[in-house]
């Protein structure tokens, strides 16, 4: 439901001004109205009137060292490990001249550890592939030993690596052959042969060269190989002690500090927002007075709170709330426990004016409704069920996901109840083992399926076109309401001669009925103009939309059908269970996703825009952050 609010003005002491906005804070449930929106000032015949308070040096000078220095703490926050840290006892202000002092040396000193870092795991990577790649030669000399012939290896990256090795031993002849060789593991080594008594001569040659992107040849000896895999596990263990030694610093020193920068970051969050309340004040030589908003039943607190910190000096005084004034006031969503989480769908959308509908509580009785009737399976209802009350404790400090839980929760009851209905459980199971009884068969009562469900949309499209008719007549725009009231009437006629043309006992009831609608459809035009009958067909449309309620459900069903069908075809039990169970686990995935797109469709499309007025404004009242 959108919360009643009340227009409050907020008098005082001049120099009590900012005294009395931290008293606001601390509370956190007043909207401040900005200069620009509020109305003018009154002001007693003969005294100066209230004006906007002037831009005062000192306070923007704090504004600007205070926005400097939480840039530079968010800097380091983002940079700080979420880890365990002790908040200080310090009071803020201590803590926002010590951080002032140290930040830009801190965010230095990170990013030198960082780049440190980086450093140590680049050299410990390639240092890590080079020992696997010396494993992987040792065997490869040890399949294919050689006498009298001198062997080198360097491991290949690239086409281009391989390119620039040809190009270097081009002018070489005979003296050294090059070949490419795949060893285990996949890694491709470029092989070079020479004669064993050029070795001193080679590698000091080979010693000059540059290949890009390459290392120095590995010597294809198992002494050579044994001491090139000693000299870099020695080398690897070293460096992987500094890396540890270094993230052992960072963690000491996030363990130190980020409780000091989120208690710094919050700080400098609730002064800004008191300066930035500050420049909505008016003022005179002696007094300041603001104006704002807030909930009805949190205006004795406010009341309550200045008393006890003023003694009467700063006085709340609750306004009139005109007409000029109905477009500006915040929206708050206020419903009770079980229609709170469908506020998560509420979001999705614009915020409501403040003389329209909350669509909470419509969405908590229809969503669950509409998503069961589609699903309609006992099975899929208790999985649904099982996952959404594990969900909801595993998921405590996540409270969107709580929310999505819960709503998957009373989704999964509606599924169990119209499962029982239609008797399904994983599709025609329960009834063939379980002889479950059923009083709807989807499987084979289409068209029952689709009156259903086109009874359905007529009620719920008849509650928007009511809804809309009171809201109407609520703003005083009468012809709209007539027009929103017609509607309905025709719409109830509509069915009545539909049911005269199905059921002989009313077919009496015909003639009547069409002269009554030939009466009607003028007096739609005169309220609603010469667009009405395109409105009423429109309307006409949005109800044969439901027909998608029964489309879906038979899809579910039937997909249920058709993996039970083939697990019995299958001749095996194990592989029939597995089958089986990977096509209801998809259809259970199609029957969350389908059903809950096209029943947000549904109220979203067919069933908000007979009511609802969108443009509202977010409540958004001074607080900490």
């Amino acid at each position: 439901m959108i919360a009643r609010m009340s227009k409050v003005a907020v008098v005082g002491p001049k120099r009590l001004a900012g005294e009395t906005l931290a008293v606001i804070q601390q509370l956190g449930a007043l909207h401040i109205e900005e200069h620009e929106a509020t109305s003018a000032v009154p002001a007693e015949a003969g005294e100066a009137p209230f004006h906007p308070a002037p831009p005062d040096e000192n306070l923007l000078t704090r504004r600007a060292f205070y926005e400097g220095l939480l840039v530079r703490v968010n800097d380091m926050l983002e940079c700080l490990p979420e880890v365990a840290s002790r908040l200080p006892q310090l009071a803020p202000t201590v803590v926002i001249h010590s951080l002032h002092e140290v930040t830009d040396r801190h965010l230095r000193q990170w990013k030198e550890w960082c780049a440190a870092g980086d450093k140590l795991r680049s050299e410990i990577s390639q240092l890590t592939r080079r020992q696997e790649l010396i494993t992987r030669l040792n065997g490869l000399v040890e399949r294919h030993p050689v006498e009298g012939e001198l062997r080198l290896a360097v491991e290949l990256t690239d086409e281009a690596q391989w390119a620039a090795w040809q190009e270097v031993l081009l002018g070489q002849g005979d003296r050294i052959t090059l070949a490419r060789k795949t060893v285990k593991g996949g890694a491709e080594v470029a092989v070079l042969a020479l004669p064993a008594a050029e070795k001193n001569a080679v590698l000091e040659w080979l010693a000059t060269l540059a290949i890009p992107g390459g290392e120095q040849p590995l010597l294809l000896d198992p002494q050579a190989l044994r001491l090139a895999w000693e000299s870099g596990s020695k080398l690897l263990g070293d460096l992987s002690g500094r890396l540890t030694l270094l993230e052992e610093r960072r963690a000491t020193f996030a363990g130190r500090w980020r409780g000091i920068y989120l208690v710094a970051h919050d700080w400098l969050h609730a002064q800004l927002a008191l300066l930035a309340a500050q420049t909505d004040l008016y003022e005179t030589e002696l007094c300041f007075w603001l104006f704002g908003w807030l909930p009805s039943p949190e205006l004795p607190r406010l009341r309550e709170a200045l008393m006890q910190r003023f003694a009467g000096q700063v006085v709340v005084e609750e306004q009139e709330i005109r007409e000029h004034d109905l477009a500006r006031v915040p929206i708050v969503l206020r419903n009770p426990g079980y229609f709170q989480p469908f506020e998560l769908l509420v979001r999705l959308l614009p915020i409501p004016a403040y003389t329209s509908f909350d669509l909470t509580p419509f969405l908590a009785i229809f969503f669950p409704l509409f998503f069961g009737m589609m699903l309609g399976d006992m099975g899929y209802g208790f999985i649904l069920l099982v996952i959404a009350l594990i969900t909801i404790p595993a998921a405590r400090q996540r409270p969107l996901l709580v929310d999505a839980a819960k709503i998957l929760g009373v989704c999964a009851v509606y599924t169990v109840i119209f499962g029982f209905l239609f008797g399904e459980l994983f599709g025609a199971v329960g009834r063939r083992f379980f002889h479950l009884p059923h009083w709807i068969d989807r499987h084979g009562s289409i068209v029952p399926m689709l009156y259903f469900a086109l009874s359905v949309g007529f009620i719920h499209i008849g509650l928007g076109l009511a809804l809309g008719m009171v809201a109407a007549f609520r703003q005083g725009e009468k012809r709209a309401g007539l027009f929103k009231l017609g509607s309905i009437v025709l719409l109830c006629l509509m069915a009545l001669i539909f049911f005269s043309f199905r059921v002989e006992r009313l077919a009496m009831l015909t003639t009547p009925l069409l002269m009554v609608l030939g009466v009607l459809l003028p007096l739609l035009i005169f309220t609603g103009g010469f667009m009405a009958p395109l409105e009423v067909l429109q309307t006409i449309g949005n109800i044969i939309s439901y027909a998608r309620i029964m489309a879906i459900g038979l899809t579910s069903v039937l997909l249920a059908y058709v993996a039970n069908r083939i697990a019995g075809a299958i001749g095996s039990i194990w592989v029939g269970v597995l089958v089986a169970s990977l096509l209801h686990a998809l259809n259970i995935v199609l029957g969350v996703f389908a059903p809950t797109v096209h029943s947000l469709r549904l109220h979203y499309v067919e069933f908000l825009g007979k009511f609802m007025a969108m443009g509202g404004r977010k409540f958004a009242p001074l607080g900490k952050s």
